[in-house]
């Protein structure tokens, strides 16, 4: 910190000149994933910005899911469709973690038909817990139940995503993580603002 008596930094609201103490007091209050992390926002892009034909494909969009959603099919062709959906959301879901269950194993999973060798168990177990919990969200949006997306939710479906699966000992599943964490080349948000970061995403 210099010791002049003023420092050069403009005010991103008023462009006016902080003195030190004025700037010693903004970067106090200032989370750590703000310098680490600027890009989380949570603000969405200035839809004054969006070119015609964007909004033409957004219109054709919403016709299309709206002929969807009130188009008559048969319960048999419905259960199917929630099959396929389901069972390949839940393949491709584990898969990132490094499940190696195929779809066809992961359908049988849900239909109750296989049962994954000892040596697979516990990426059965993976399997089962995302279907489980898709199908809680499901059952709870078809019996026309509210569903807003809070903190509490996605703690609850992190807890029974990972019920009984094999994770790193410092995890503890349905908790916020306290420790700073690393995937590849890329470092996650600082763990003591991460709390405030997820009350931040519910919000938006």
């Amino acid at each position: 910190m210099p010791d002049t008596e003023s420092v050069k930094l403009a005010d991103r609201k008023t462009d006016k000149i902080l003195d030190k103490s004025q700037f010693v007091s903004i970067m106090t209050l200032m989370k750590d994933y703000e310098t680490s992390h600027p890009w989380l926002t949570f603000r969405a892009t200035d839809i004054n910005e969006f070119q015609p034909n964007l909004w033409v494909m957004l219109g054709e969009s919403m016709a299309l899911c709206k002929e969807l959603a009130t188009t008559l099919i048969s319960p048999e062709i419905s259960d199917q469709l929630h099959t396929i959906y389901l069972t390949q959301g839940a393949q491709a879901t584990t898969a990132i973690e490094g499940n190696t269950l195929e779809i066809e194993q992961v359908k049988g999973i849900y239909e109750k038909t296989y049962k994954a060798p000892p040596s697979r168990e516990y990426q059965e177990r993976e399997v089962q817990n995302v279907l489980g919990a898709i199908e809680d969200i499901t059952r709870h949006l078809r019996d026309g139940g509210h569903f807003p997306i809070t903190t509490e939710l996605i703690c609850n479906l992190n807890r029974k995503v990972l019920l009984e699966t094999h994770h790193d000992a410092e995890v503890v599943p349905g908790e916020i993580r306290t420790k700073s964490v690393i995937v590849g080349n890329y470092r996650g948000a600082p763990a003591r603002d991460c709390e405030y970061l997820l009350n931040r995403l519910a919000d938006w």
